[in-house]
């Protein structure tokens, strides 16, 4: 079972970083799991974040985040 493990930490950065990490990783067992690739054309994975909010400070984390004065230059998943 994908989900028979958890994952404590001690801060909301790390937390956010876990969380998206997961979600992919079941993203991609569960398209594996249906004998599909994990990004075949036409499928577009999206992570969501608020505006004007602080999601912490760990790369992928800030990746998500919208362009600010901390994470400049660094936000490829980005899309407002």
């Amino acid at each position: 079972d994908w989900a028979s493990r958890v994952f404590f930490t001690d801060d909301g950065s790390t937390a956010v970083e876990v969380a998206i990490k997961m979600g992919l990783k079941k993203f991609v067992y569960d398209r594996e799991k249906n004998g599909k690739g994990p990004l075949e054309e036409g499928i577009k994975l999206t992570v969501c974040a608020q505006q004007d909010c602080y999601h912490g400070d760990t790369l992928g984390v800030m990746d998500v985040a919208e362009p600010s004065v901390f994470n400049e230059g660094q936000h490829p998943w980005y899309e407002p």
